[in-house]
């Protein structure tokens, strides 16, 4: 009884840190980055758009794909953050990324007039652990002694269902119908004995998304993307009914091939995160202390060869938090893309250890083949 009561504890610490974070897990629906070819031209990709990860970045771009087309994707991620909270008798919190998980996988399938694409991505995936929590009963109040690491993790999975159309030889239009799927899941490990407990829950929700590609040139491409949560997220925490909605995201970005072998790009993004809601039970607990931010992107393609890609980009990634611990980011990235025959593979770094890592610290290898 005495551990059940602690873990529960422990599901409301890891909750309260979410809230210092952003009070809806699902405010980092745009976290993670999708596909290595974006990633390594900095995420700048809502002007170019023209591989299967278009569905992600702008569904518009499918236009571009003229044959039966997979790409499958997958990330390494090594980072970690602290957190240090105010009271004494709770412990720092670690948020660690260090963890392998496959980000992407979408088939594109062209018809006379469209191109139709069904994936299934992961747009955040996080681990966070708190260590050394010390077992507290009604005897023994200030702790028993016997400590244990509680790991909590979140994952949205979104399976979508994507329609490009070209309008006219200079713009195309794409949307998507997005289903998501939410899982938390908490460990508690003990430090003594083997008593391990583990609880899962789930939430559902559904969302729409719309780009458009206008290229006035074969040299330049002018991107839009808007993603808008039509059904709020549902589901079930510590036997408690949670509703929460997605923030209203807009994208934006120019390409131009100023030479044959170069290619630069350019994005700006904006997220509402002052527009989420939560709903704990029937009571609302909207956040008040969250503000909308703008993320900028730039990235560079060079072309080595007609089969090989080289590329560099940088971005930043802005708190959303106007209060607590801000963990902005500014990531360096750089990859490079091989072709051959009917395969293509890129591969792409990220890392904000260079530039002002300040409370966090990350590295994310991507990679991605695509057939073609």
């Amino acid at each position: 009884m005495a551990r059940n009561i602690i873990l529960w504890s422990v599901i409301v610490l890891i909750l309260l840190q979410g809230s210092a974070t952003a009070y809806s897990n699902w405010s980092f629906y745009n976290r993670n980055d999708i596909g290595a070819k974006a990633i390594g031209m900095g995420g700048s990709f809502v002007g170019i758009a023209d591989d299967p990860t278009a569905v992600y970045w702008n569904p518009a771009g499918l236009v571009q794909i003229n044959k039966l087309t997979v790409l499958a994707a997958a990330e390494i991620s090594e980072g970690e953050v602290f957190y240090t909270w105010e009271r004494k008798t709770t412990p720092n919190l670690l948020y660690e990324t260090s963890h392998y998980f496959p980000s992407y996988i979408g088939f594109v399938i062209p018809t006379e007039k469209t191109v139709w694409c069904i994936s299934e991505y992961i747009p955040y995936d996080l681990y966070a652990i708190v260590r050394d929590m010390e077992e507290t009963t009604p005897e023994h109040p200030e702790g028993t002694g016997n400590k244990f690491d509680t790991m909590d993790y979140t994952r949205f999975y979104t399976t979508t269902v994507s329609m490009a159309y070209k309008m006219n030889p200079y713009v195309s239009v794409g949307i998507n119908l997005n289903y998501f799927f939410k899982r938390d899941g908490i460990i508690t490990d003990y430090k003594k004995g083997k008593d391990r407990s583990y609880i899962t829950e789930s939430g559902h929700g559904f969302g729409g998304d719309i780009g458009i590609l206008c290229k006035p040139h074969e040299n330049l491409g002018v991107g839009f993307v808007m993603k808008y949560n039509l059904l709020p997220i549902k589901g079930i925490i510590g036997g408690t009914k949670v509703e929460e909605t997605l923030p209203l995201f807009i994208g934006a970005g120019i390409s131009a091939r100023v030479l044959p072998k170069i290619l630069l790009n350019a994005d700006i993004n904006f997220t509402k995160w002052s527009g989420i809601s939560f709903k704990w039970g029937e009571e609302s607990a909207n956040p008040e202390y969250v503000r909308d931010i703008f993320q900028q992107r730039i990235g560079l393609e060079y072309l080595m060869r007609d089969n090989l890609a080289l590329r560099i980009g940088l971005y930043n990634e802005p708190s959303p938090l106007t209060t607590g611990v801000r963990r902005d980011q500014i990531f360096l990235t750089g990859g490079m893309g091989l072709v051959y025959k009917h395969f293509e593979l890129n591969l792409a770094l990220a890392s904000s250890r260079l530039i002002n890592p300040k409370d966090k610290k990350e590295t994310n290898l991507i990679f991605s083949l695509t057939y073609r």
